[in-house]
């Protein structure tokens, strides 16, 4: 099973383009071909990141490296829509699915229904809609099944490290179900019996930390196995010559990276710069970003130890709101400011 795959992803990035496929190519696909006792794919919906178009080269790439593949395996493949694989908002009717080939064997979920796999059946729900949520809240009340997938937006639950989802569906609506697996949020989560899967890999920094990867569901055992994605597009140096001897360190990792050196005590500075130009002119990186100045933080607000002992932008942003005197509520406030970083990640490479 593959959730929020993205493509297109980073207004149509030929850098993730080319990270996404290394995973599905290197991985995913040999993965699969090495056990036959896998039976169907499935898609639980965001397969592409565009909601209105598509690039020509991400086109061509989706049919010649995923779509063609994907037949290769010679086994059903299912797909979910989701939000982002259609055009209009309240309506499924036009989505990519319906525009792109796919597979020949191929099946797409435009509305809830009850599909059997390897002679198991189970619940299939794509985006709930205005148009869509009466239907879906009347048979999620008298399933039939005990499993179900799809792409659902339920209220508490992550959407990415440290950011709750305020909005969405209670998820008492799927209490008749004894197992939910989602995609929609790209962090892999779950409570015991909503399990969202999570994005196959990191597309910005809020999924520095993450493990991603796939997911194969055993209809035999209803059991759940997580296989992590062994590759990162997301790398952070924590930088400290008091402890390492960074001449000596092993920069090949950061190839073809993203790289933030977070500087927590540099006493050597000609040392600082030789490491910061290896990394420059040794390997390859995609962007290297050096963090060191909080100047910009206001002192009158925020102590001395918030600077010394955060290590992210996330944990500054926390600590700070928990500081400042405000009547407003503080928790609504981290809420907004954590949405609005992921969002700056997700246009800023």
């Amino acid at each position: 099973m593959i959730t929020d795959s993205h493509f297109g992803a980073r207004s149509d990035s030929l850098i993730f383009n080319e990270f996404f496929y290394e995973f599905y190519e290197n991985q995913f696909f040999p993965y699969v071909k090495a056990h036959p006792e896998i039976t169907a794919f499935v898609h639980l919906g965001d397969c592409l990141d565009r909601r209105k178009y598509i690039n020509y080269k991400i086109a061509k790439d989706f049919r010649e490296r995923f779509v063609a593949n994907l037949e290769k395996l010679n086994i059903p493949c299912h797909f979910i829509v989701g939000n982002h694989d259609i055009y209009y908002k309240n309506t499924l009717d036009v989505n990519c699915y319906n525009e792109l080939p796919l597979p020949t064997n191929t099946t797409v979920y435009t509305e809830p229904t009850i599909v059997t796999i390897s002679d198991y059946d189970m619940l299939f729900l794509p985006w709930i809609t205005e148009e869509s949520y009466g239907r879906v809240a009347e048979i999620t009340a008298n399933p039939g099944v005990q499993v179900a997938m799809g792409h659902l937006e339920i209220s508490g639950f992550e959407m990415h490290s440290g950011i709750v989802s305020q909005v969405g569906h209670n998820k008492s609506m799927f209490n008749k179900l004894e197992m939910v697996m989602s995609g929609h949020y790209h962090k892999r989560s779950s409570d015991g019996h909503i399990h969202y899967l999570g994005c196959p890999y990191s597309m910005t920094w809020a999924d520095c930390d993450d493990t991603k990867g796939f997911h194969v569901f055993d209809t035999d055992t209803r059991t759940l196995e997580f296989i992590p994605n062994e590759r990162n597009m997301f790398e952070k140096i924590h930088y400290n010559d008091k402890t390492t001897d960074y001449s000596q360190v092993d920069i090949s990792k950061y190839d073809k990276k993203f790289v933030k050196v977070f500087v927590e005590n540099r006493d050597d500075y000609y040392a600082f710069d030789k490491f910061l130009d290896r990394l420059y002119n040794d390997i390859n990186v995609w962007d290297l970003k050096v963090v060191e100045d909080f100047s910009d933080l206001n002192v009158n607000f925020v102590s001395d130890d918030i600077v010394k002992e955060s290590q992210d932008t996330i944990s500054l942003l926390e600590r700070y709101v928990s500081e400042i005197e405000t009547n407003l509520d503080k928790e609504r406030i981290t809420t907004k400011l954590k949405s609005l970083y992921v969002e700056a990640g997700d246009i800023t490479l």
